[in-house]
C-alpha cells in the first residue's frame, strides 16, 4: 500500500498542542505531505492544518482544557435552567452554539449576577484544580 495513500498515521509518540484562540488539544500527524493536528474530541474525527503561532505544543499535559471544563458547567447550567423554568435556555445544546458563543461562555460563563453565575463561578473554581 502507498504510504500517501494511507490511512492518516500518529507519529509513535503523540505530540501534543494546544490552540491559543479556542483552548482545543489537539497531536500532530502526517496527511501525505501535509502537517495536521487532530484534535482531542472523543467519537469525532476533527482535523485542522498546523499553522505554527496558532498552536503551542504542551510541555505539561492537562487533564481538562479550558473548553472542556466549559462544557461541563454549561450542562450545569442548562439544567439549573429548567429547574428555574427557563425551559427555551434549557434545551440549547452546547454543539449547536456558534465557535464565538461556546469562547464567550468559556471566559465569561453565563453573565450577569445571581445563581447561574455563582454556579458557573463554583464549577471553574473546582476544575481549575484539575486544568
Amino acid at each position: 500500500m502507498n504510504p500517501d495513500k494511507s490511512p492518516l498515521h500518529a507519529p509513535p509518540e503523540r505530540v501534543w498542542y494546544r490552540s491559543r484562540t479556542t483552548s482545543d488539544r489537539g497531536y500532530l500527524y502526517q496527511e501525505g505531505n501535509a502537517t495536521r493536528i487532530r484534535l482531542d474530541r472523543p467519537n469525532d474525527e476533527v482535523t485542522r492544518p498546523f499553522v505554527m503561532g496558532e498552536w503551542i505544543e504542551e510541555v505539561e499535559v492537562r487533564n481538562f482544557s479550558p473548553m472542556q471544563m466549559a462544557q461541563v458547567a454549561f450542562v450545569a447550567d442548562r439544567l439549573l435552567c429548567m429547574f428555574l423554568g427557563d425551559h427555551v435556555q434549557s434545551k440549547q445544546p452546547w454543539l449547536n452554539l456558534r465557535e464565538e458563543k461556546r469562547i464567550e461562555f468559556m471566559k465569561k460563563g453565563p453573565g450577569g449576577d445571581g445563581i447561574r453565575a455563582e454556579l458557573y463561578d463554583a464549577i471553574m473554581g473546582v476544575l481549575r484544580k484539575y486544568c
